[in-house]
């Protein structure tokens, strides 16, 4: 780990007990803190890299040009150039694209439109590359415990991913929607409770007197209890990655609104979750599918039927195939398990 901030192991151990999955992952990994550069990073010729953000594919390629040359493994969660505008930063992203490398994407949609776009290595043939999708964290109740916390007269729960630090979660547009909405009639006044879920501290007045209130950061059990509470999610992600919300909310039986971008539009979410509603990212039309939204939410037996029906995996068993392990073996080699 070679970003600087505040590392404790007993600390991060006490930490990941919250974390299904990943209690014992520092008795299976051997961690090596160098975020404050107070001694050399030792490496072996039996090492190889992981890259897991753009700035540190420039480390891995520099380990592997110090051990004679090699692919390196690239762990792509996002197209990292547009997380700024046209710049240096975006330039040293996109730069990180062409290195030798091969490739594992977080996502099939982010996947296609690396494919598509041609970027980087990916506008020649012959690059090796898997994706994955990510197990998300969706929580079915039982379906009399579902029918019955939603009974008529019990206040409906919105979920707004709101992120206001992240510019590609466009807090300023959703926030613009729910409050358009709300004046609209979108929502029945006093039968609605909005709810932010995300970083930063951000209170939205949709009406006088009628605020959406940002959630308290949460650990992962806290918030698979929360999750399954939600009655409609309005996800927004400017990125060719779907975000993981979305399938988080309706797999836990709500009806999501979220935004087309590139590949990602109302095809390619009908064939994994359908409970998704795909807007263009316009406070018009956002609106419109956010009405969609609070009308199919009153059918509760349709949206426990289309929570069932999901076909994004809900597990990291059902995540890993042989491709992945075949992937992670020729950069790392066969005895990696």
């Amino acid at each position: 780990m070679y970003d600087d901030f505040d590392f404790d192991e007993a600390n991060s151990r006490e930490k990941l007990n919250n974390y299904p999955g990943l209690e014992n992952l520092f008795d299976d990994l051997e961690v090596e803190y160098i975020g404050d550069r107070k001694r050399r990073l030792r490496i072996s010729p039996h090492d190889n890299c992981l890259a897991t953000i753009w700035y540190s594919a420039y480390l891995a390629r520099k380990i592997m040009s110090a051990l004679g040359g090699g692919k390196f493994l690239y762990l792509i969660q996002d197209y990292e150039t547009g997380f700024y505008p046209s710049s240096t930063h975006s330039a040293l992203a996109e730069t990180t694209y062409s290195f030798d490398y091969c490739a594992l994407f977080s996502t099939q949609a982010l996947n296609d439109f690396f494919l598509k776009n041609k970027i980087g290595v990916f506008g020649r043939q012959g690059t090796e590359h898997v994706y994955f999708n990510n197990a998300c964290s969706s929580v079915l109740q039982p379906q009399e415990e579902f029918m019955a916390t939603r009974q008529n007269g019990q206040t409906r729960r919105l979920a707004f991913y709101s992120r206001p630090p992240i510019h590609r979660n466009m807090f300023e547009m959703g926030a613009l929607a729910l409050c358009s909405g709300y004046q609209k009639g979108v929502f029945a006044p006093q039968k609605w409770e909005f709810i932010g879920i995300g970083l930063g501290e951000a209170i939205i007045r949709l009406a006088p007197g009628v605020e959406l209130k940002q959630m308290e950061r949460m650990h992962l059990r806290e918030y698979q209890n929360v999750i399954s509470t939600f009655d409609v999610g309005l996800c927004l992600m400017a990125s060719s990655h779907p975000s993981l919300l979305p399938f988080d909310l309706a797999g836990s039986g709500a009806v999501v609104v979220t935004n087309s971008f590139g590949v990602k539009d109302q095809a390619y979410f009908d064939t994994v979750a359908q409970g998704i509603i795909v807007s263009t990212p316009d406070v018009t039309t956002l609106v419109q599918a956010l009405r969609t939204a609070v009308a199919a939410s009153a059918d509760l037996t349709g949206r426990y039927a289309r929570a069932q029906a999901m076909k994004y995996p809900r597990s990291w068993d059902e995540t890993f195939r042989d491709e992945h392990v075949q992937l992670i073996h020729k950069v790392f080699g066969g005895t990696f398990r």
